[in-house]
């Protein structure tokens, strides 16, 4: 299934039903308009911050906001989601909309630009998860918490991405991963927790942008694929 991409506009509902993607996807292809070579994997995994405990929600610090575009050394970016939502019923990423998974998609549309005439860029989304745990109902997560905590919300993202130009059979590989979580406590209204299972994804969401850019600078060599 190819989609052209577009953002979407946020919107924090939780819908009752769930889905569950089977096959991988090809979500999206962009094509727009390289330079000398790298070939390395780059696998890091960002620290996960627990939000303090106390008798109200505790929503994450400052947001990690996504950076500027990044022009790329390649002609055309594919975008592949392999990641399908477990059946345990702490998964709700299906159930969020918008879900983790395009969420992600929009930011490769929004933030990467292909800038060559030359060149592939494929991104595969491997983990795009959302989880929710009852802490009253979990007795190690109950004694980090005080009792007015009621939920435990994180969000997972992991992406792989596969550079690769003809010019001298350049390439280059990154694993990307990053998380976020935060407690909802007891007496939060429904539209506040979704509002901070929201803030929840875009604080991963900006983790995953600055590792990537970490990695991508590491990776990149004479101009490409980093122009």
């Amino acid at each position: 299934m190819t989609m052209k991409m577009k953002p979407e506009h946020d919107q924090h509902v939780l819908d009752q039903s769930r889905s569950s993607p089977s096959l991988p996807k090809l979500l999206s292809r962009r094509k727009v308009i390289n330079q000398a070579a790298a070939s390395l994997i780059l696998p890091l995994s960002l620290p996960m911050v627990l939000s303090a405990c106390q008798t109200n929600s505790s929503p994450l610090p400052t947001l990690t906001k996504p950076g500027d575009v990044i022009n790329l050394g390649v002609a055309a970016i594919d975008v592949i989601n392999e990641y399908s939502t477990p059946s345990d019923a702490i998964y709700i990423d299906q159930s969020f909309n918008p879900s983790p998974a395009s969420q992600l998609t929009d930011w490769v549309g929004g933030k990467l630009l292909p800038m060559d005439d030359r060149g592939n860029l494929l991104v595969t989304i491997t983990k795009a998860e959302m989880t929710e745990r009852d802490i009253q109902n979990d007795a190690g997560l109950k004694a980090l918490f005080t009792n007015e905590q009621r939920l435990l919300v994180a969000v997972k993202f992991e992406g792989i991405f596969s550079f690769s130009h003809p010019e001298n059979n350049r390439s280059a590989v990154l694993t990307v991963e990053s998380e976020a979580q935060s407690s909802i406590a007891d007496n939060t209204s429904p539209a506040d927790a979704d509002g901070i299972r929201l803030r929840v994804v875009h604080e991963a969401l900006g983790r995953f942008d600055q590792e990537f850019r970490r990695q991508l600078r590491s990776a990149s060599s004479n101009g490409w694929p980093l122009m």
